[in-house]
């Protein structure tokens, strides 16, 4: 009996260690996921802050906010619907070698802008704008119209975009430019530039859709729409002042100057959307399987990635309030930062650098319309001097109120005369002047890494 009593009495001493160590796990493990939920709460609360702080400035910060922001225009006539009409009756080439052709026609790159097109190619072009004189009629339409929205569901995210872009890009944008082209032709300077107006409108109607896409999109019609304007100024004479001055203020208006910022405040609403409903990380395109971007919610990883996205950011809304040329700089450095985020900031990683892309497209944007509007402008005053101008500087203050400065490194513009007309250039991202050296024709699957700059080239 003493011997069961011994060992009753030793095993009592374990039994409480080992309770103990059982309390203490629990109390451990009690005490992770308090501090689990505090620190879930307290991302929960400084993700919330930082969305209705934005609310109170009185931007929208879900999609059904960024729909309602997004406004019908006022006059009920709609740019959008008549560029969409087009669209839809666009009939394009019956054959591929055809379309090749066209598109080469619009780069006019490469010492061929004051040349004459070959016969087949002016047959093919003046085929096509015959067949699509109904798509041209809707777009001659749209060139009048000032508003315009194209009729997205944006509150459905992504998803909703690319349909309305491609028919943009691909059916509408294309038509006016080559019917500038046959007037260009037919020498005829008046509906020549009538022709460039109406493409410019075009590219204006994706002006106010508060979406990155779109507005890269736009800057694309844009380009090819300045190629044509180049090849016309080269290859016609015969335009009025009054002609160069509406072709310059019709280059002005193809961005409002704030198509940029409406694009960032939409991807800020659709990155929100996408921390808050995990079903929409799909659209944006990383291989993310739905169970892991559903935890990363659950445990409050998806509001401590959306903190930090809201923190770059607002870092990047202050960046597009400096001086243009100081702007790519400091855009790289708070992208540095995104770049050194971890690896689970997925959604981070997957869709802001669209957004950090915007810094160097609006400035790229900026260039192209500045070098526009002063080549018509250098055109302007030879028409009335009968000569070209030896620097920019002529210009001042008859027909500028001083040289536009280079929105890359702040100098002025940059001018020189050819050996046949001149070129008016800024010197792009890469801030190296390399003499108004324009990229070579796009080879496709062979990405171009020579230097070069953003040039209004006119040959002459």
């Amino acid at each position: 009996m003493k011997g069961m009593a011994a060992r009753e009495s030793d095993r009592t001493p374990r039994q409480r260690r080992r309770t103990r160590l059982w309390h203490i796990l629990a109390g451990l493990l009690l005490l992770a996921v308090a501090g689990l939920l505090l620190v879930r709460w307290h991302w929960r609360r400084e993700f919330l802050k930082r969305v209705e702080a934005i609310r109170a400035g009185g931007l929208p910060v879900t999609l059904e906010e960024l729909d309602k922001w997004y406004p019908w225009p006022e006059s009920g006539e709609n740019a959008a619907a008549a560029v969409l009409n087009a669209a839809s009756c666009y009939i394009p080439p019956t054959a591929k070698a055809a379309e090749e052709v066209l598109w080469s026609v619009l780069r006019g790159q490469g010492g061929r802008r004051a040349e004459p097109l070959d016969e087949s190619t002016r047959t093919m072009l003046a085929e096509h704008i015959k067949v699509n004189a109904q798509a041209l009629g809707f777009l001659h339409d749209a060139a009048a119209i000032e508003g315009s929205r194209y009729p997205m569901d944006v509150s459905k995210g992504y998803g909703q975009f690319p349909m309305y872009i491609g028919e943009v890009i691909n059916k509408a944008n294309i038509l006016p430019c080559l019917e500038a082209l046959q007037y260009a032709e037919n020498r005829d300077p008046r509906r020549a530039s009538q022709a460039v107006i109406v493409s410019l409108a075009v590219t204006r109607s994706l002006a106010w859709e508060p979406m990155v896409i779109c507005q890269i999109n736009r800057l694309t019609c844009q380009k090819v729409a300045l190629n044509v304007l180049q090849r016309l100024l080269s290859r016609v004479e015969g335009f009025t002042d009054d002609q160069l001055l509406a072709l310059s203020q019709a280059v002005a208006r193809t961005s409002d100057g704030e198509s940029w910022t409406r694009a960032l405040i939409g991807e800020r609403c659709i990155i929100i959307a996408t921390h808050e409903r995990p079903e929409l990380v799909a659209a944006l395109g990383p291989d993310v399987p739905r169970f892991v971007s559903n935890a990363q919610k659950e445990l409050g990883l998806a509001d401590r990635s959306g903190i930090a996205f809201l923190r770059l950011m607002e870092r990047l809304m202050e960046v597009r309030h400096l001086p243009p040329h100081q702007r790519l700089d400091a855009a790289a450095k708070v992208d540095k930062e995104r770049q050194a985020l971890p690896k689970t900031f997925f959604i981070i990683h997957e869709a802001a650098p669209y957004a950090f892309g915007v810094v160097k497209w609006e400035l790229t944007e900026m260039a192209r319309l500045a070098t526009a509007s002063c080549g018509l402008t250098v055109e302007r005053y030879r028409l009335a001097r009968g000569k070209l101008p030896e620097t920019l500087r002529d210009l001042v203050p008859r027909y500028l109120p001083d040289v536009p400065s280079d929105p890359f490194d702040g100098e002025p513009l940059r001018y020189k005369r050819l050996e046949r007309g001149y070129v008016v250039y800024s010197v792009g991202p890469d801030g190296n002047d390399d003499g108004g050296k324009e990229p070579p024709p796009p080879v496709r699957g062979k990405p171009d890494t020579s230097p070069y700059d953003i040039a209004f080239i006119i040959e002459r």
